[in-house]
Parts: C-alpha cells; structure tokens; sequence
C-alpha cells in the first residue's frame, strides 16, 4: 500500500465545484433505483453511544457503472456544538474495483455536508412549485452552511432567512456565506410562506408543523438521521407526499417516517428518471438519510480529479 493516497479537506475543497458535485449525486440517485442491479449498498451499520448520544456509521457500496468501492466512516456527536466542533466527522476508504487495493483515504467531513446539501438540490429541483420565491434554512451548522451555499448556487430566491436557536450563530453564517438574509430564532415565524424549506438540526422533537407552513411548500428534512430523532411533525409527514433517497432506508432509519407511521411515495431517483412523477402543488418532503453510493462517486470524482490535476501539474 505504498501508493496509498491521503486527501485532505482543503485539496477536497478545491477540487469539488458545486455545480458538477450536484449532476453526479443526481446521477447517483438516479443510478440506485433505476439500476439497482449493478448497485451493492446493504443498509449502513450503526453503533449506538449512548453515554454521548451519539453514533458511528460504517456505509460501503460498490457501483459497477461508476467504477466505486468505497466505505465510509462517519461520528456523529450531536453534543459537540458545546464544544465547538462539527458534530459529523468522517473519512472515506476508496479502493481498486478489480484488485480490491485501497487507492486513498480521502477527508469526508467536507464531503458529507456537501453531498447531502447536492442531493437535496436535486430534490427541489424536482420537487419544489415553480413559482417558489422564499428558502428558510433551519440551523446554523455545518449543514446549513452547505445547504445555504448549494441552494444558492442553483437557485435563485427573492428571500433568503435562517433560523437559529443562536442568532449570533445564524447572524455569522450569514456573514460567512455571504448571504443578505432575514435572521430569526423563531421557527414558527421563519417558515411562514417559505416555498422551500431545509431542517438541519441535531433536534429529537418536532420543529416544523403542518399549521405553519403554506400548502405546497417543499421541505429538505436533512437532520434527523436516526429512528429516534424528528424534526417534522407527525400529522405534515402523514399528510404530505414524502420522498426519500431510499425507501429502504427510510422505513428502517428516519425518525420522521417511522416515529409518525407515515409511508414513502417515491425515491428521488425515480422522479428524477421520470418512473415517477409529483404534483408539485402538493406539500412535499424530501427525507434524507444520505446515501452510501453518493459517498463512492464523489470519492471517485474526488481520486480521479486529484490524478488529473498532478499529472496536468507535472
């Protein structure tokens, strides 16, 4: 393993453009459940730590098209905003499909905000009403900070608010992302007439209520990764036409679906094929887990692109 590569966040960063990073989650999510035959992605593996409340994943998959076997390895430690840390840390093991070498071990903090901030991208694209106007992200950490920066990216909004428990922290995502945004600690008020709307809380209760929101809006349920932990209330997941990466997933991980018996309508991949289509009038929920197969392509992009650029340089 002498040629085994390191990438760090800051090379990840600079390889990684938003624009091309959403096309290839796209594809991705297309890719696993319209060809899910060439897909290897069993159900990640959790390890529980209770004394932190907090998690361990271990997510591998192969793609034959994509030519990705990766694994990847992620802490969550939903506590460690107390400490000022990100509360995701992970890295991804990426191997030689014919050989079974490992090729690079590849820095995924970076990699899991942005992925998961591309693949709720693809679903307003598909999901949101045409005449949206105002996005109302929900947090102020990592997540919100690359949805805020992919949303704006792709799309274009008359109206941009943030919501946080901490307005200084919500007030410096602003600033950081260099945003023009409406700043507010209340969520009820945040989400009035929003058309898209992106929770990324570490939350184990519902913040977002059917009451509160217009008919037709879109929301990005990013946060609540596990089967213990909402952030949508039961009678709007009941209620609204609810989209997952995976349906597998879903009905064996998110809190929101499991916690408010609610069923799963599509996969995003599907939609984004045309198997299935949306009335886009309706309310509609996008439940992300975040895929093990988005992690491998991005892993590939990220391996490939980091070659191309050293062989270009030499």
């Amino acid at each position: 393993m002498s040629n085994l590569l390191f990438i760090d966040e800051k090379t990840v960063q600079s390889l990684l453009d938003i624009r091309q990073l959403v096309d290839i989650i796209e594809r991705a999510l297309i890719n696993f459940s319209i060809k899910a035959e060439t897909i290897a992605q069993p159900i990640r593996t959790v390890v529980n730590i209770p004394s932190q409340s907090a998690h361990f994943f271990n997510m591998p998959c192969y793609s034959q098209q994509d030519n990705a076997l990766a694994t990847k390895l992620a802490c969550l430690f939903p506590n460690n905003y107390k400490l000022a840390l990100p509360t995701i840390h992970a890295v991804i093991l990426l191997f030689d499909c014919n050989t079974g070498v490992p090729q690079a071990i590849i820095d995924a903090d970076y990699v899991t905000e942005m992925r998961t901030a591309a693949a709720s991208a693809v679903a307003t694209k598909y999901l949101v009403n045409d005449n949206y106007n105002i996005l109302c992200i929900i947090g102020s950490g990592a997540q919100a900070r690359s949805h805020l920066l992919v949303m704006k990216a792709i799309f274009q909004f008359s109206e941009i608010r943030i919501c946080s428990r901490s307005k200084s922290n919500a007030e410096r995502l602003a600033k950081d992302t260099n945003t023009h945004a409406v700043i507010y600690d209340c969520v009820q008020d945040a989400v009035q007439d929003a058309d898209v709307i992106c929770t990324t809380t570490n939350t184990v209760d519902p913040i977002v209520f059917e009451k509160w929101i217009k008919q037709g809006a879109h929301i990005n349920a990013v946060g609540a990764c596990t089967p213990q932990r909402r952030e949508i209330d039961g009678e709007l997941m009941r209620n609204a036409v609810v989209v997952a990466d995976s349906r597998e997933s879903a009905k064996n991980e998110a809190g929101d679906i499991i916690l408010a018996n609610a069923s799963v309508d599509a996969e995003i991949g599907e939609i984004a094929s045309g198997k299935v289509t949306i009335d886009t009038n309706q309310t509609t929920v996008f439940e992300s887990l975040g895929l093990a197969i988005e992690d491998a392509v991005c892993a590939r992009l990220i391996y490939d692109l980091y070659n191309s650029r050293n062989v270009t340089t030499s």
